[in-house]
């Protein structure tokens, strides 16, 4: 995914865990597992990690490429915060 912007994702959830590599640029992963929030900020060269079965959107700050590593069946979408 290459995004020239910031930019927000809606909340999601899949029940495969998800790896992101941020390729170039900066980006924001919000996880909601359990009632609890955790950011996590990834740069150039990170790898950031998602467990399966939790909620989790994104912000991107400016422009970045991100590649996204997961099975994407059974994906829910929302743009209401999740529980």
């Amino acid at each position: 995914l290459k995004c020239e912007k910031s930019a927000s994702t809606p909340w999601e959830e899949h029940p495969h865990d998800e790896f992101l590599l941020v390729v170039e640029g900066q980006t924001t992963v919000v996880l909601k597992k359990d009632g609890e929030e955790l950011t996590l900020i990834g740069k150039k060269g990170d790898v950031l990690f998602v467990p399966g079965s939790s909620w989790h959107r994104q912000d991107t700050q400016g422009p970045v490429a991100l590649l996204y590593i997961t099975d994407k069946s059974g994906t829910q979408h929302t743009a209401k915060t999740p529980a």
